[in-house]
């Protein structure tokens, strides 16, 4: 499995999902739903190995750091945190409901006098997490874990650099106890 190497950018939008009309309105903060968008750019450079054909393969892992969309939520919101202190008790986790994930190829580049390919095959939710409640100790299933996006490459020499992705996310923010072993 690649992993980027940094991300060149990231963005974020965290917002209440609205309940359908027959839905009841959640009892309590803990309850709701959001919408939790993620886009940026992974920098990969993922490069081929092959002379010309056939393809190098690769999957990449896209892993946002979701740590600061679910803290404005936790903020703006006014969602009830457990007791204890983040990070050292508990961790803020994201619960998932529905996901849309999107990844294709942003920058890449080909020896001159070469023949190049590129391609973004493939893209789809990195297995799901299980985690334990911070307080009642039920399991968190499924836990956003990232996305996997498959590459490849035809050109050796040739490297992509990049690779863009966003990911739509419905579902709730939940609180996993951290486990110290």
């Amino acid at each position: 499995m690649l992993e980027p190497h940094r991300y060149a950018c990231t963005n974020w939008l965290i917002t209440p999902a609205a309940p359908a009309v027959s839905e009841p309105p959640p009892a309590d903060a803990s309850e709701q739903r959001f919408l939790l968008v993620l886009t940026g750019v992974a920098v990969v450079d993922f490069e081929g190995k092959a002379p010309s054909f056939p393809w190098t393969h690769g999957t990449l892992l896209i892993r946002p750091n979701l740590d600061t969309p679910l803290q404005y939520a936790i903020l703006r919101y006014g969602l009830t945190t457990p007791p204890g202190d983040a990070g050292a008790a508990w961790t803020p986790e994201f619960l998932v409901e529905q996901c849309a994930p999107f990844a294709g190829i942003a920058a890449f580049y080909s020896p001159a006098g070469k023949v190049s390919g590129a391609a973004c095959d493939a893209w789809r939710p990195h297995h799901y997490e299980t985690r334990v409640e911070a307080v009642t100790s039920a399991p968190l299933h499924p836990i956003f874990a990232g996305i996997e996006a498959d590459l490849a490459e035809r050109t050796h020499g040739g490297i992509i650099h990049r690779v863009n992705y966003h990911i739509t996310l419905v579902g709730q923010v939940r609180f996993a106890a951290v486990i110290i072993t």
